[in-house]
């Protein structure tokens, strides 16, 4: 990008697909086809970064391409997830076209970063009587599970034993894969995408428990894995009521729900739904 694009320009750009991004919300909305509405929205995403990169700033391209990406086979609702999405790019968008509108030149004249700088999230960690920081990221699996054993007191192989009841490869892999994620997140203080993801990881492992004591569960989501659970007595009761929060957690996510700043999803909140992930499964 030789030279900074005008302000209006720039608005322009992101009006438009703001525009696109709520059109695909409200087409899935009423189609109730997450499917079509997860291919539309993965090319808008690729087709919006480039755009942002090459017509406002690479900056705001990059911070776009490192939201969290939701697929059709992410754990939960495939449409609830599709619209979790929709609400932290449209999040995202709506921020940006704020600065625009204030402080244009903050964001079409903002410095470019090297390409060998390395961004990573950090999170304090206690370390006997000291304070450690443990860089987190997305791509280094070992430094997470460093990072979950000092703060939960669970190693990865230790949770594996745990969750030895699922045998297919894969599904082991994506618990494992989004059990790492939603810590990162909920580390980083992105408190709302940690809550969707830590809530799919333990309905997931509810669903999957059922399954291994050839339990047929009163209905096939959530609550209905709770419920089956309690009645069996599967669970402790107070790890019964753990999952039931979990379940609440993850209806707090909702954009309806936050009303106002107290409604909205809270880094310690979080923090408790990744917890619950490993409180729940040393019942099993």
């Amino acid at each position: 990008m030789s030279a900074a694009p005008e302000p209006r320009e720039a608005i322009r750009i992101v009006e438009v697909q703001l525009g696109e991004l709520l059109g695909i919300a409200n087409t899935a909305k009423s189609s109730r086809d997450a499917r079509l509405g997860f291919e539309k929205l993965n090319r808008w995403k690729a087709r919006t970064v480039r755009l942002l990169s090459e017509n406002i700033h690479p900056n705001e391209g990059q911070k776009l391409k490192g939201k969290p990406t939701y697929s059709f086979m992410t754990y939960g609702i495939a449409l609830e997830n599709l619209l979790d999405a929709v609400s932290i790019y449209s999040g995202f968008l709506e921020s940006l076209l704020d600065e625009l509108q204030r402080h244009p030149e903050d964001v079409l004249n903002a410095p470019t970063p090297s390409d060998e700088e390395v961004k990573t999230v950090k999170a304090t960690q206690p370390a006997s009587s000291l304070e450690q920081e443990t860089s987190l990221s997305a791509t280094s699996g070992k430094a997470n599970w460093e990072a979950i054993e000092g703060e939960f007191g669970i190693t990865k192989r230790g949770f594996g034993i745990r969750i030895n009841f699922i045998r297919d490869p894969l599904k082991r892999t994506l618990v494992f894969r989004d059990t790492e994620q939603a810590f990162v997140l909920a580390s980083s203080g992105f408190s709302k995408p940690a809550v969707i993801l830590a809530g799919g990881v333990i309905e997931e492992l509810l669903r999957l428990y059922l399954r291994h004591k050839h339990i047929k569960p009163i209905k096939d989501d959530f609550e209905g894995y709770i419920q089956t659970c309690q009645q069996q007595k599967l669970l402790e009761e107070g790890i019964s009521r753990l999952s039931d929060s979990a379940r609440h957690f993850r209806n707090l996510v909702h954009i309806s729900k936050e009303k106002t700043k107290r409604h909205t999803i809270s880094k310690s909140t979080a923090k408790g739904a990744v917890s619950s992930i490993f409180t729940i499964a040393n019942d099993f």
